[in-house]
């Protein structure tokens, strides 16, 4: 039957992806309740828009992931700096549970912050005040 192997697929994408949603979760409630904007951020940059509506295409580097985007207040950016080569995708989930976990667990008490990620580290995600 050839409902097995995407019954098998489904189920592998779904407890796959459950925890990391949950995680996720939780560090955006208290990154919100650290500094909204920089919610507002991340959520602007990891839900990158083209004319078609929401498209899943960061990659570092990129002039999108470097330039970065701001909050709707316009006071937080969310960017990605890198040196990959050649370059990586970053997925919207992982865009969004890093940067929230980033926030979640920064020492500054707006959740501003930067962290490596990347194979060999070679993106330097950055939630920082615009200037």
């Amino acid at each position: 039957m050839q409902l097995t192997p995407l019954i098998t697929t489904l189920l592998l994408l779904t407890f796959t992806t459950l925890p990391i949603l949950a995680d996720d979760y939780q560090d955006a409630v208290a990154c919100a309740r650290k500094d909204p904007a920089s919610n507002s951020a991340i959520q602007t940059f990891c839900f990158k828009r083209n004319a078609q509506g929401i498209t899943d295409n960061i990659h570092v580097p990129s002039p999108y992931a470097s330039k970065g985007r701001r909050s709707t207040n316009g006071k937080t950016r969310a960017s990605i700096k890198g040196t990959c080569d050649p370059p990586q995708w970053v997925p919207i989930t992982y865009c969004n549970s890093q940067f929230h976990q980033m926030c979640a667990r920064s020492p500054r008490r707006n959740g501003w912050d930067r962290r490596n990620f990347g194979r060999k580290g070679c993106q330097e995600w950055r939630l920082e005040r615009v200037r």
